[in-house]
């Protein structure tokens, strides 16, 4: 059985490469830190980058997974935040 937890990093993974913003050594340290394999000083490591020109339907699917973290209380939703903070 898949775990729940595992299925919503693997959701937030895959809307980051939809991003196609990211190398693929910035999205195995996306997932690494999703997954607490890194701690939060090494997203230092992502280059600062224009979030405006991702593609709506990914902002809309982001949005709405990021809505969805927060009315549930889930613990990825600061992983998330400091994603794209970070990043963006």
């Amino acid at each position: 059985m898949i775990n729940p937890r595992d299925q919503r990093i693997t959701k937030m993974v895959e809307l980051f490469e939809q991003m196609n913003l990211f190398t693929a050594d910035e999205l195995t340290l996306i997932e690494d830190y999703l997954t607490g394999a890194a701690e939060e000083q090494e997203l230092e490591k992502l280059t600062f980058r224009d979030l405006s020109g991702v593609p709506q339907d990914v902002v809309n699917a982001m949005v709405s997974l990021f809505t969805d973290l927060v009315n549930k209380g889930r613990e990825e939703k600061e992983k998330l935040a400091n994603i794209l903070f970070t990043a963006g």
